[in-house]
């Protein structure tokens, strides 16, 4: 299988897939995951690509998020994002410690499409996508090879947005995943508040 993980983080959502017969194409803009947790897990068949994924080829601010050491999912960072976060959050996601950000750093951004281009790729079999309020973007800058998609799993805004000015919502990511040929397999949530839900397809 050819793998692609966006927002890989510490690559937990992807390592079960490393083996000799799966291509794995991590993509991570935040310096210090890519050093200390992907990097380490680089071969022939593991490849690392310290950007964050967008719909422009280019450079942005990214937000590097705090770390709330109550969360157990093994992620770091969690919320780090292109996006600023949402107003009131204390009232929508009461508890958390982790929704604000510790130091704004310049990545370099890249297309779906231009990648895929770039190298050669005719197939995706499964796209792990956790780019906390890019995930519609994400799908769109696939662009035309959004056929070459089989499946995948992205994750939106339910009751509550963590981002401001996103669209990145439940109704805005299956529409567009319907109007491209694929079927909602499943939508699972997030979050004890129900704020944030992963959406599993594939292609009809």
């Amino acid at each position: 299988m050819i793998i692609f993980d966006v927002g890989a983080n510490t690559g937990l959502s992807t390592k079960e897939y490393i083996s000799k017969d799966n291509l794995i194409y991590s993509f991570e803009p935040v310096p210090y995951l890519c050093k200390n947790y992907l990097y380490p897990l680089r071969s022939d068949n593991y490849f690392v690509i310290e950007k964050a994924v967008s719909d422009v080829d280019g450079v942005s601010m990214f937000n590097v998020a705090r770390q709330d050491h109550s969360l157990t999912d093994g992620s770091l960072f969690g919320c780090s994002s292109l996006h600023e976060f949402s107003e009131d959050l204390s009232k929508t996601w009461p508890g958390r410690t982790d929704f604000s950000f510790t130091e704004k750093i310049q990545v370099q951004t890249i297309r779906m499409d231009t990648f895929i281009k770039n190298n050669s790729i005719e197939r995706i079999d499964y796209l792990h996508c956790d780019a906390q309020g890019n995930d519609l973007k994400v799908l769109k800058s696939f662009g035309k090879y959004i056929n070459r998609l089989i499946s995948g799993k992205v994750e939106c805004a339910n009751n509550a947005k963590l981002y401001k000015d996103t669209n990145n919502d439940l109704k805005s990511i299956t529409e567009f995943l319907n109007n491209s040929g694929f079927m909602i397999n499943d939508i699972q949530s997030n979050d004890r508040f129900d704020n944030e839900v992963n959406i599993l397809f594939s292609r009809i």
